[in-house]
């Protein structure tokens, strides 16, 4: 199974609550087009925060294969989540394992240490808004294959 960690896109204050802007658009649709070039995705679990919600939206629009993915809302993908509960419910919703990706659409700090929990001894380079972290899961255990940026993509293998 290919994990993508993804930190939502660029976003300023609205009212009480933060939205992409028009820059955040724009950068979440550049790594979701390479992410999609590379991977079949199979499912995007979102943070309930609103920049998430609309980085999720504009993966899912990128997609072109399997776009009847679909976009759920998890709790604990919150700026304050905590890694294991996410790698939990991820083990237990997606017990087939599979080439197929799962996107994870979150803030910093989680992304972090999300990928800190699931590779410890992986280099984590800054997450800039609208970049992706890949990890391939194999037998329980994590393999750092790629970041992707919005104007970049470095393979680690």
């Amino acid at each position: 199974m290919i994990i993508i960690i993804m930190r939502h896109g660029q976003a300023a204050f609205c009212g009480a609550d933060r939205e992409l802007t028009a820059d955040g658009v724009d950068e979440v649709k550049k790594t979701a087009r390479n992410l999609c070039a590379h991977y079949s995705i199979k499912a995007i679990l979102s943070s309930p925060k609103t920049r998430a919600v609309q980085t999720a939206n504009a993966v899912k629009e990128a997609l072109v294969r399997n776009n009847s993915a679909k976009i759920e809302i998890l709790g604990d993908l919150t700026p304050s989540g905590e890694p294991d509960l996410c790698f939990d419910y991820i083990n237990a919703k997606f017990a087939e394992k599979s080439n197929d990706a799962i996107v994870l659409i979150s803030h910093i700090p989680l992304v972090q240490k999300m990928v800190e929990y699931a590779c410890p001894k992986a280099e984590i380079p800054l997450f800039v808004t609208g970049s992706a972290f890949i990890l391939e899961e194999t037998d329980g255990r994590f393999t750092a294959k790629a970041f992707f940026t919005p104007s970049s993509e470095i393979f680690l293998d």
